[in-house]
């Protein structure tokens, strides 16, 4: 059962959170140890709308396809000597993936 609304927006900013703290959030993505994050504001509110969008059951499958799809583009920023990416083209292809085959974890894990 799919929990769309307002209860998967809350979920998903919650967990696109983690790890920041609550004043700096969405501000300046300085995390508590004063490094730089690299999920920005703008990753946040678009991991919430995904959350909102696909339901609260969905966030997590969703987070892994999207660091799945983000660890190329961290190995070709590193390689290139960058510090930062954008990480919106890692978000769309995890939600792609989760769009096109949403039962694809619980095949590859065997819970079908």
């Amino acid at each position: 059962m799919m929990l769309g609304g307002g209860g998967a927006l809350v979920l998903g900013l919650l967990i696109a959170t983690v790890g920041k703290t609550a004043p700096t959030a969405v501000v300046d993505d300085v995390d508590r140890f004063g490094d730089v994050d690299r999920f920005g504001g703008g990753d946040v509110k678009l991991f919430a709308a995904l959350g909102a969008w696909f339901g609260i059951v969905a966030v997590i499958p969703l987070a892994l396809w999207i660091a799945i799809a983000g660890l190329p583009l961290a190995l070709i920023a590193a390689a290139r000597g960058q510090s930062d990416f954008a990480y919106a083209p890692a978000i769309a292809a995890g939600c792609s993936v989760h769009a096109v085959m949403p039962n694809l974890l619980a095949t590859i894990a065997g819970w079908n």
